[in-house]
């Protein structure tokens, strides 16, 4: 197949994107076969949520399938020789969880295009499979009770329907016979159960005016332990009830900016601090597997951190630490807590995980959850505070292109292009790790530059809060602060810089290119709304509290001047502003939106192409289908900012009338449609 020189010659001819820029260590749009492929790059990990048994003896975990992830099962002391489980469930497993018998797994089942989800218990010995809920029913985020007093039984959260009441059953492993444990009349949002599956606390939300967490008391009867203020809603957090069920461990922001942990008292509604971070808020509490006390909190202001309780989770940190260099998750602790599986990953080094043996201090490898990795040179990932123009500190994680920073401070020796990736805002962040779309990019040429902008969680509610109305504002404003520094510090020059997002992310990212300073020459943006007024309008249908949400981070479009900042602050309304050209990638439910926005680009003159994945909703924001749309953003940021790109045919899941398409667009031509690839559809060509 020919290379991308007909989106070359439309660049040219526009003028869209400058004069071409060199390529880096070659000439313009050199091609380099030392370049991961991006189906390599965002492929599904060879393992995801590792799960030790409760006597500490198997492993069961997620792998590739031809259908999707799938259970495998390996003796801890061979994790080599691990069987499939394929044919025990008929559907892709997104979840799984050890039950206390040992001789069960229990799955969440994904139902096809994203519908429903089922629990079943997989019997280990006889291969049999049994259903705990039923077609119109979905399984609750998380496990409610997995006891040893009930081994033979699990505690589910499941309500009927996308928004029908949430009630808590116990199902049986065997029979999968059922009873309502609660029927929750109160209408209660959440669940937490004790150490012998009794339901101990519930969290009620009240629309707009605060929540509240109650207890259940001697009598069975449903009492108010607390409220929370509105403000506090978003950064206050039950995580567990203790073995006992005297006490709840709770991720506090009531009378602070950022959330501490607290245990506190079920009977008497004392609260009893227990840890907190200077600079970021408490996200994550690890408990004893018996008695469910804390013993370590997760907190991340510029890196994650992991602040131990105990000496002997002390100790146990220390010995990890110095056998494994980077940022240690442990994921999952035998019931006597003397085994557990630890994850370790970095930002040149992607997720793998090993075995360790707490009483005997040793510490074995299992597997890597992305060994295509392995051949290529990774780069290191700097975290960087940005000052935006209000003052507020922006945390930011920079990674230069390979040979770009000798010395290894952080800077390159001279400016050069650089991607702008946007996270879509929502209850997010970014972090430092391994990110495969910062090596993928790094490795074409490309600074790259992730910042956590006002409204990102994890900094405390003040910043949190900061966010709601700013998009079409002070976000754009933070991110056009974040390429002022980067050019500032020599890390690129304006006219060399791309931003990438999704969602509303996405949406920011088109306005960049109508900001009068010019630094950005072009911009992705994927499943992007082209008006925000219509996400803020919020669909019919919309669960309230979810309804709530959005006002609140958009805006409440009653106030005229809230509809005035959101449609000012739409790609729509800046199209004949913008200096540059856009790809748009859109899912099938995207398709018709994003076709409108870019007939509107087009109609102002604007240069844009659109790209759709039919058989997908929407675009995922990682994993193959997030591999098919890079494989198109590469090609197009090739042309615009002169970074390497492999040829298409390299990328196995990518059609080929995508390259002919994308590159032939020119002005004044409707925008046209342009199918990528479905696993099918490579599967027939061969």
């Amino acid at each position: 197949m020919r290379q991308s020189g007909a989106f070359m010659a439309m660049c040219a001819a526009l003028a869209a994107c400058g004069p071409q820029p060199q390529g880096p260590a070659g000439a313009p749009g050199a091609q380099s076969v030392d370049l991961i492929s991006s189906a390599a790059a965002f492929a599904a990990p060879a393992a995801a949520n590792v799960q030790l048994s409760p006597d500490g003896r198997q492993l069961a975990y997620l792998a590739p399938g031809a259908l999707g992830a799938v259970v495998m099962l390996a003796d801890v002391q061979s994790p080599a020789q691990a069987r499939a489980l394929t044919a025990l469930t008929g559907r892709p497993i997104v979840r799984l969880a050890w039950a206390e018998t040992g001789g069960h797994l229990i799955a969440f089942e994904a139902a096809p295009e994203g519908g429903t989800t089922g629990v079943v218990a997989i019997d280990l010995v006889t291969g049999s499979t049994t259903s705990l809920t039923t077609a119109d029913e979905s399984a609750a985020a998380d496990f409610l009770g997995l006891s040893p007093a009930q081994p033979d039984t699990v505690l589910l959260a499941i309500r009927a329907g996308a928004v029908g009441r949430l009630q808590v059953i116990s199902a049986n492993l065997a029979t999968g016979a059922r009873s309502v444990v609660e029927p929750n009349a109160k209408g209660f949002s959440q669940f937490l159960a004790d150490g012998r599956n009794r339901l101990r606390v519930a969290r009620l939300e009240a629309d707009g005016d605060g929540d509240s967490f109650w207890r259940m008391d001697a009598r069975n009867r449903w009492v108010k332990l607390l409220d929370v203020p509105a403000i506090d809603v978003r950064t206050t957090r039950a995580v567990a009830v203790d073995a006992d069920g005297g006490a709840l461990l709770l991720l506090d922001s009531l009378g602070r900016d950022r959330a501490a942990l607290v245990s506190v008292d079920l009977a008497t509604a004392e609260k009893s601090p227990l840890g907190e971070s200077p600079q970021a808020d408490v996200t994550d509490v690890l408990t004893d597997p018996k008695t469910g006390a804390a013993q370590a909190f997760v907190s991340e202001y510029l890196r994650p951190t992991l602040t131990p309780l105990t000496q002997g989770f002390r100790d146990d940190l220390e010995i990890l630490g110095r056998a494994l260099p980077g940022e240690l998750r442990i994921v999952s602790r035998s019931r006597e807590d003397a085994v557990w599986v630890v994850e370790r990953s970095s930002a040149r080094q992607p997720v793998d995980y090993h075995l360790y043996d707490r009483l005997a201090g040793r510490l074995r490898p299992l597997f890597s959850a992305a060994p295509q990795w392995s051949q290529f040179a990774l780069q290191p990932m700097t975290p960087i505070e940005i000052a935006s123009r209000d003052g507020q500190i922006l945390v930011s994680y920079l990674t230069l292109p390979p040979g770009a920073d000798p010395d290894g401070d952080g800077r390159p020796k001279s400016p050069g292009p650089l991607a702008l990736l946007i996270h879509d805002g929502e209850s997010t962040r970014d972090n430092l790790g391994f990110r495969a779309d910062h090596q993928f990019l790094a490795a074409r040429g490309y600074a790259v530059l992730s910042v956590n902008y006002r409204g990102s969680v994890g900094f405390g509610k003040a910043f949190l809060a900061l966010g709601d109305g700013a998009w079409g504002a002070g976000v754009q404003a933070d991110l056009q602060d974040a390429a002022a520094w980067a050019i500032e510090r020599g890390v690129s020059a304006p006219g060399r810089i791309g931003a990438i997002g999704a969602g509303l992310a996405g949406s920011a990212a088109l306005t960049l290119l109508a900001e009068p300073q010019r630094r950005f020459s072009c911009a992705v943006a994927i499943d992007a709304p082209s008006d925000l007024r219509v996400i803020a309008a919020a669909p019919p249908g919309l669960a309230e509290r979810r309804r709530l949400d959005l006002m609140r981070r958009l805006g409440d479009l009653r106030q005229p001047e809230t509809s005035g900042v959101l449609a000012a602050g739409s790609p729509s309304a800046v199209a004949d502003q913008m200096q540059g050209a856009a790809l748009l990638i859109a899912g099938r439910d995207w398709s018709g939106p994003m076709r409108m926005l870019a007939d509107g680009l087009r109609a102002a003159r604007a240069p844009v192409a659109l790209a759709t994945l039919n058989d997908r909703p929407r675009v995922a924001r990682s994993g193959p289908d997030y591999g098919v749309a890079m494989s198109v953003v590469e090609t197009f940021l090739q042309s615009c900012l002169g970074g390497r790109a492999l040829p298409t045919a390299a990328n196995p899941r990518l059609s080929t009338p995508i390259d002919d398409a994308l590159l032939s667009q020119r002005p004044g031509q409707g925008a046209q449609d342009i199918p990528a690839a479905t696993p099918k559809s490579v599967a027939q060509r061969g």
